[in-house]
Order: C-alpha cells, then structure tokens, then sequence
C-alpha cells in the first residue's frame, strides 16, 4: 500500500553530499518504524548495508545490542561519522540525521509528521502482515555478499525484502541501481524480478522441509 506514503521511497529527493562509505541498518523489516528509515535511505539514494533483524534472529540482533545500552530498531550506524556520533537510534532522530548529513532540504512532511505518519506507516506495512516478520532457519555462510536494487516504494521489492529479513541474509541496498523490476546480484548471478529472486533464494538457502 505504498499509495498511503504518498509515493515516498519510489522517487528522490534533492540530494547533498554523498557519503564515502556505505550506511548501515539494523532493520525489521515489518516495523513501520524501519520502513520510514528505509524510505529516508531511498528518498536519498543512500546504498546501505542492511543487517535483518527478524523476531528471534540470532544472527545480527546481537551486533546490534552491542552497539547501543537499549536496543531498539531501527539502529543506524553511519562509518562516516566520528565514532561517537556514527550510531543513532529512532525513526525520528535518524530521518532528521539522514536530511541534515546527505539531503539539500527538510524531510518530505510526511516523514515529519509524529503520529500521523507513523500510523499512515503502519496502516501501509499491515498489508502484509506477519511476512519477514520471524527468523526462519537456513543454510549458508553468513554474509553471502548479496546486493538488492530497488527503492523502497518498488511493491515488487517487498517480497524480497520479506524473505531476505526472514532467513536474516544481509545485503548491500542500493536504492536507484536498477528501475523496476527489482534486480539480486549473488557473485556472477543477476536476478531480475521478484518471481526469480525468489526462486533463487530459496534453491540456495532455504532449508529442505524437515531437514
């Protein structure tokens, strides 16, 4: 229901200087509080690295929690900064961070408007409510070098997104790389579409039923 959005994560926003190196996410994929980041990441054309963080996630949920007292998600860790202001906590904080450091403007009002648009981003991550929501066992090494173009408005990316959360498979987001359909890049592989991407996921990591 990206329609609720406005758009927001299918278009760029004026951008400012660009960051040497990429961002990093800790992100869950259906908290409405990530997708506002997320979109924030797109509106600018950011590439970063996304660490999932699903319900019972064991793989980079406690990366997170070293890097902060009091984990809560989303967590953004910015290499670019000096090293006591690269991790900042919160939708709100890290949005306005995001604008300040890498934008040419405010944020879209409707990333700045407190309890209204959180609940339109609620209302827009509902509708596929549960997906790459709970870590689901899998196979393969732990960073696999993965790379996703899509913005975050591409409906088609959501799937992808949803099942690269559920097996925890981190991945470099490049936003604008590539326009519609939402394109996988693993090693020599190039998958494009939401139907082969995830045919390939699963072929490579995804357990057999009862093993």
């Amino acid at each position: 229901m990206t329609w609720l959005r406005l758009g927001l994560g299918a278009q760029r926003a004026p951008l400012g200087v660009r960051p040497a190196a990429p961002l990093e996410l800790f992100d869950f994929e259906a908290c409405p509080y990530c997708r506002k980041v997320r979109e924030a990441l797109s509106l600018l054309d950011l590439p970063t690295k996304i660490w999932p963080c699903p319900k019972g996630g064991t793989r980079f949920r406690p990366r997170a929690a070293a890097l902060a007292p009091r984990l809560t998600l989303p967590l953004l860790v910015d290499p670019n900064r000096p090293e006591g202001d690269a991790v900042t906590q919160g939708s709100d904080r890290i949005v306005v961070a995001l604008f300040a450091r890498y934008g040419a403007g405010l944020p879209p009002r409707l990333l700045r408007a407190g309890p209204l648009g959180d609940g339109l981003s609620a209302l827009a991550s509902a509708q596929r409510a549960g997906r790459g929501r709970t870590a689901r066992a899998r196979r393969g090494e732990p960073d696999p070098g993965l790379e996703l173009h899509a913005p975050e408005g591409l409906a088609a990316a959501r799937p992808v997104r949803e099942q690269l959360s559920e097996l925890e498979l981190p991945y470099l987001l490049r936003p604008f790389a590539a326009a519609d359909p939402p394109v996988l890049l693993d090693g020599p592989h190039r998958l494009a579409g939401a139907a082969a991407i995830a045919a390939h996921l699963t072929a490579r990591f995804e357990l057999a039923r009862g093993a």
